[in-house]
């Protein structure tokens, strides 16, 4: 009698004891979690031995959750919520016009903060289940989630955190850096950004003795410390503290003794926070170590300059103008107007010789910018431009060979099966787009033989 009791409660309690990843809710059941307005539904599967806190879905949506001040915020974050009767299913809806967003979950805290350091891991590469959708490649173990269609929920299983909270292990981190020096009278004071503090600028202390002792000693060299309270995993990176180099113009480089140029440190990675606690970066020697930018910018008064450029072929793709000109957040954008020569746009700003800009979409922003070909892929998006002392500055990036718009896909393959498998590389010296049939087209559409 009591088995069949037990058996009876079972049924009860409908489907969610033999729910799992083989067995996803109906596209019906996680639109009904959709309210009004919203066209996009994601649903993830979370094993209970990864999740402890609530998750949130960030992306291009929300300006990656970007809120007063510009630092990410958990508020501005849409939560993923159980998915009634499958257990370890939940859904999150939100609204977004483009039909074509990047994004990713991410588990919160056990304060219910949000930290970058707890995102969805590398390991979702076969992650889709059903939906249109792909993963892309983010940053060190990272990656997102870019939805290329609103027609069906996208079902994804969660494997891994780039972190799990559930098991991070927290210790008090100690850091010491010794920063090159700039000259003899002056040093940089850097800072240390990561995921403990939201990748905030946080100015490292200067060690008076210890940098007083090295002087002593006949060592280059001023030494900065900083104690951080981080999970295992963690991850950091230094820059400087100057007002000059806020947007992470000014990190710092090492020198490659093979190639005799200066690189990034690091080759540009985070650093993560293991089990060692005291944490020792010399770098001192200003033969082999130096910042970016050394020199403090020259005053200047501001003046009128004409940005006269030629941006690389794009049906409806018009430029702006951002840059800290207008804000120091580069916020607000300068409209560019066509001239009669193809591609080729114009502005006039007033703006101070050390301020700096680049280009953007004039609709979509950010998400859409002009990319350069390093040789093996496309980079983030070309350098910043400092205004300078010329009041005329001619800009070329024509070249669709070496430049392109992020978002550019030509006429002829945009159609949502074709863009889930696209790919570009340099084929003969020009810059084609490679449909999921093997067809190639150039970067207006054309199809090249």
């Amino acid at each position: 009698m009591k088995k069949l009791f037990v058996f009876a409660a079972a049924l009860m309690m409908g489907t969610s004891m033999f729910a799992s990843l083989n067995n996803p809710p109906s596209d019906q059941t996680l639109q009904s979690y959709a309210e009004a307005g919203q066209n996009l539904v994601y649903a993830i599967f979370v094993e209970d031995s990864i999740k402890c806190n609530d998750i949130v879905l960030v992306g291009t949506y929300n300006n990656w959750a970007k809120g007063e001040g510009e630092k990410e915020d958990a508020a501005n974050c849409s939560t993923f919520v159980a998915v009634d009767g499958y257990a370890g299913w939940y859904v999150c809806c939100v609204t977004d016009a483009s039909e074509s967003i990047e994004a990713k979950p991410v588990q919160l805290d056990g304060s219910g903060a949000f930290n970058w350091d707890y995102q969805v891991g590398k390991l979702m590469q076969e992650a889709v289940i059903s939906g249109v959708a792909t993963i892309e490649a983010g940053y060190s173990d990272e990656c997102n989630i870019k939805a290329i269609s609103d027609a069906q929920p996208l079902k994804i299983n969660v494997s891994s955190w780039k972190t799990n909270p559930c098991t991070a292990k927290f210790h008090d981190y100690v850091i010491t850096l010794v920063s090159p020096d700039c000259n003899e009278l002056e040093y940089i004071t850097p800072a240390i950004s990561g995921g403990f503090n939201s990748w905030a600028q946080d100015s490292m202390t200067f060690d008076n003795a210890a940098t007083y002792q090295r002087q002593q000693d006949k060592l280059p060299g001023a030494v900065y410390k900083y104690t951080a309270h981080a999970a295992e995993g963690t991850q950091f990176k230094f820059r400087s503290a100057e007002s000059w180099g806020k947007d992470w113009t000014n990190e710092l480089r090492q020198l490659n003794t093979e190639t005799s140029e200066w690189e990034a440190f690091n080759g540009g990675q985070n650093f993560t926070f293991a089990e060692t606690t005291e944490l020792v970066y010399d770098l001192g020697d200003p033969t082999l170590y130096s910042w970016t930018n050394c020199e403090r910018p020259k005053e200047c008064d501001s003046m009128d300059y004409t940005i006269i450029v030629t941006v690389p072929a794009c049906e409806n793709s018009v430029p702006q103008l951002v840059g800290n000109f207008a804000s120091s957040d580069w916020s607000i954008p300068a409209p560019m107007t066509a001239t009669q020569n193809p591609n080729q746009y114009t502005v006039t700003v007033r703006a101070l010789c050390t301020s700096e800009f680049k280009f953007n979409d004039a609709t979509l922003g950010w998400d859409n910018e002009i990319k350069q070909w390093n040789g093996t892929d496309w980079s983030n998006g070309i350098s910043n431009i400092s205004f300078g002392e010329e009041a005329e500055i001619t800009l070329d990036y024509s070249d669709t060979n070496t430049y392109n718009w992020t978002a550019c896909v030509p006429t002829a393959v945009e159609n949502v099966e074709a863009v889930k498998a696209i790919k570009k590389q340099v084929v003969n010296g020009q810059m084609v787009i490679i449909r999921e049939d093997g067809k190639k087209f150039n970067v207006l559409g054309a199809e090249v033989k």
